[in-house]
C-alpha cells in the first residue's frame, strides 16, 4: 500500500538519491493540504523541476502547500531533510523519527548558562521577597496594636474614664515578676504555656482573639526551651495606672488626666523584647535618666510598634547601637545603658511619659 501511494505521488523517481531536488517535486506534485509548507529553490534542481516550480508557484501565488499525511510516504532520508531544514511541527516529527533515534539535548555550556541565569534572578528576587515578608509582618503587628488600643479605649468608656489596672508583684528572678489580679492581663509571658491568662484579662471580652497579643515576628518559646511558643509579646507602659490607688502621683489613673503629654503622644502598649518581657508592665525611665529598664523589641529590622492613648499605632525605628545591643545579650535583658545626654531612642520614648509627680 505504501509503495503504491509513493508511486502514485512521485512516479518511478529514486527519491533516496535526490533529496534536494525531490523536495521540490514533492511540494509541487502533492495535492493541496491545510498548512503552507514553502521550500526554497534548489540550485542543483534540473530544468524540468525549475520549470515546474515556476509554473506552480505562479498559479498558487508563490505559496506551496503540502499535506502532512503525504510526508509520511517519503523515504527516511528525505523525511529527515524535510524535518531539519524546514522545521516540521513536533507532532509530525515524532511520527517520522527513526526508531531508537533521540534528538540532541542541551549542551553543557547551554546548561551552565541557564543555571547562571537562574542564580542571578534568584539573587535579585530573594532579597525583595525577604523585604516583602518583613513589611507584611510589620503591617500585621501594627494592626494588632490598633486592635488592642481600641479595646483599651472601650474599657475606659465602659468604666467611667478609668484606665485598666496595670499592677505587678515580684518575688525575685524573671519568673517571679507576675502581673497580679489587679491588672489588664495576669501571669508572666516568659513562663505562661497557654493563652489562659490572656483570656482572663480585662480587655479580652472586647476582642476574643489571643493572636493580637503577640507580634507575628516573635519566635521565642516558653522559658527559652525551644518547645512551646510564647503567647504574648506586648506590655503596657507603667505610667498607665501602674498603681490603682487614686491618690498615687506616679502614673495616670483616668484618660482625662493625660494632658502632659496629650493622648496622641502618650504611649500605652509597646512591643517588648523577647529577652526582657515577663509581667504585663513596661517600665520607662524619667527624662534625664540614660538607661533602659525593660527593653523594646527589635524584631522589625531594629524597629518596634507602639500604640497611643488616642487610638493610633506607630512603628518606631530604634537608632542607637546601644539599643541594638540587646540582640547580643544572653538571658534576661534588663538595664541596658544608653548614650548619656544624647541617646535619641531614650529621649523619644521618654517624651511619651509624664513628669512625676503628676499634678
Amino acid at each position: 500500500m505504501l509503495r503504491r501511494e509513493r508511486k502514485k505521488c512521485f512516479g518511478d523517481r529514486d527519491l533516496e538519491s535526490y533529496p534536494e531536488i525531490t523536495l521540490l517535486s514533492i511540494a509541487l506534485r502533492c495535492e493541496l493540504g491545510a498548512r503552507p509548507f514553502a521550500f526554497p529553490r534548489a540550485e542543483a534542481a534540473k530544468d524540468a523541476e525549475r520549470t515546474l516550480w515556476e509554473k506552480f508557484s505562479a498559479e498558487r501565488g508563490g505559496v506551496l502547500i503540502c499535506p502532512w499525511s503525504t510526508i509520511r510516504l517519503l523515504p527516511f532520508t528525505v523525511r529527515k531533510t524535510c524535518q531539519s531544514r524546514y522545521n516540521t511541527n513536533p507532532r509530525v516529527t515524532r511520527t517520522i523519527d527513526k526508531p531508537g533515534h533521540h534528538p540532541p539535548g542541551f549542551t553543557l555550556i547551554e546548561l551552565l548558562v541557564v543555571i547562571a541565569i537562574i542564580a542571578v534572578l534568584s539573587s535579585m528576587l530573594l532579597p525583595a521577597l525577604g523585604r516583602s515578608k518583613v513589611k507584611a509582618q510589620q503591617i500585621a503587628c501594627l494592626n494588632n496594636y490598633r486592635q488592642l488600643q481600641l479595646c483599651w479605649l472601650m474599657y475606659v468608656d465602659d468604666h467611667q474614664d478609668h484606665l485598666p489596672p496595670n499592677a505587678t508583684s515580684s518575688s525575685g528572678g524573671r519568673e517571679g515578676w507576675v502581673a497580679t489580679g489587679q491588672t489588664w492581663i495576669t501571669g508572666n509571658a516568659f513562663t505562661d504555656p497557654s493563652a489562659l491568662n490572656i483570656e482572663r484579662g480585662v480587655l479580652y471580652p472586647y476582642h476574643r482573639s489571643a493572636k493580637v497579643y503577640k507580634c507575628p515576628s516573635d519566635r521565642s518559646t516558653v522559658r527559652d526551651e525551644g518547645r512551646i511558643p510564647r503567647v504574648r509579646s506586648v506590655s503596657m507602659s507603667n505610667y498607665m495606672n501602674d498603681n490603682p490607688d487614686p491618690q498615687d502621683t506616679s502614673c495616670w489613673h483616668k484618660l482625662s488626666e493625660i494632658r502632659q503629654p496629650g493622648p496622641a503622644k502618650a504611649c500605652v502598649f509597646i512591643d517588648e523584647h523577647e529577652g526582657s518581657i515577663e509581667n504585663a508592665r513596661f517600665v520607662i525611665t524619667q527624662p534625664g535618666t540614660w538607661n533602659w529598664v525593660d527593653h523594646p523589641a527589635l524584631r522589625h529590622g531594629n524597629a518596634g510598634v507602639l500604640s497611643f492613648a488616642d487610638g493610633h499605632a506607630e512603628l518606631w525605628k530604634w537608632l542607637e547601637t546601644t539599643t541594638h545591643s540587646a540582640a547580643r545579650v544572653e538571658g534576661w535583658v534588663q538595664g541596658i545603658r544608653g548614650v548619656r545626654n544624647t541617646d535619641r531612642d531614650l529621649r523619644r520614648i521618654q517624651a511619651t511619659v509624664p513628669m512625676i509627680p503628676i499634678r
